[in-house]
């Protein structure tokens, strides 16, 4: 949630990009697993590896990103 902005509230740095995920969709039961869609959006890439360590921390057998 840290890099969360839904409502493009963060104001644009001198790259012009907010920085932030955009969009996550709820968690949705599929395949024995679950999903979740995030637009990762202007995001830092240490956004994506907040994301990684925070499911290895909860443990996931198993992670699939896509574009």
């Amino acid at each position: 949630m840290r890099w969360f902005d839904a409502d493009d509230e963060q104001s644009p740095g001198p790259d012009s990009l907010r920085g932030v995920v955009h969009f996550m969709s709820g968690i949705q039961a599929r395949d024995g697993g679950i999903a979740l869609h995030i637009d990762l959006g202007s995001s830092p890439a240490s956004a994506l590896d907040d994301l990684l360590f925070a499911l290895a921390d909860a443990r996931l057998l198993r992670v699939s990103l896509s574009t």
